[in-house]
């Protein structure tokens, strides 16, 4: 399986004809602030939405499950996981991810592991080259 798209944004919605409209897509930079410029208190929410797709091989075997992991500082902090419906016709599939209650836990580089299992079998961990680094927004 080949990771295709990684993209980390605020909102992703549905258009007419199932089309995705990604909404405020970040670089890799995230700056904590409150609503009165004071320094965040952590843990800091932050909505965060996933637009993820990937490719497979004719001869790979295709997940019903899939894992995103969001590891701040070497520990996993935090994850999202779901069913995955891949058609049988097809060698390509999205996965749309939206998380109103993430919390991000401190500063830093957070890294993030994806892992597809079939009937509770490992088939694949993917760790993209993205990260998103949090740091405290300037006064």
């Amino acid at each position: 399986m080949k990771l295709i798209d990684f993209i980390v944004c605020d909102d992703v919605r549905q258009e007419v004809g199932n089309k995705p409209s990604l909404m405020g897509v970040y670089t890799n930079l995230v700056l904590a602030a409150s609503p009165d410029k004071k320094p965040p208190v952590w843990p800091f929410p932050l909505r965060l939405g996933f637009f993820i797709r990937c490719q497979i091989e004719a001869d790979e075997v295709k997940s019903d499950f899939f894992r995103i992991e969001f590891i701040l500082n070497g520990e996993i902090f935090s994850h999202v996981e779901g069913t995955a419906s891949i058609p049988d016709d097809t060698n390509m599939f999205s996965i749309v991810v939206v998380n109103n209650a993430f919390q991000i836990q401190g500063t830093g580089a957070i890294h993030f592991r994806i892992i597809f299992k079939k009937s509770g079998e490992l088939i694949q961990e993917i760790e993209p080259d993205y990260f998103l680094y949090v740091e405290v927004a300037p006064d």
